[in-house]
């Protein structure tokens, strides 16, 4: 049973780590699509 409570508190810890990297990268890789269509609209 211990062994089984380890395993979910890794995983839960490796789950939120996951999270709060990604969050970050997706926002910015959003906001950089952002920028490049906005600058795509503009005349050259």
């Amino acid at each position: 049973m211990d062994i089984f409570l380890d395993v979910l508190a890794i995983a839960a810890i490796a789950a939120f780590i996951l999270i709060v990297v990604s969050t970050p990268l997706y926002l910015m890789l959003k906001y950089t699509v952002k920028k490049d269509q906005q600058n795509n609209h503009l005349p050259h």
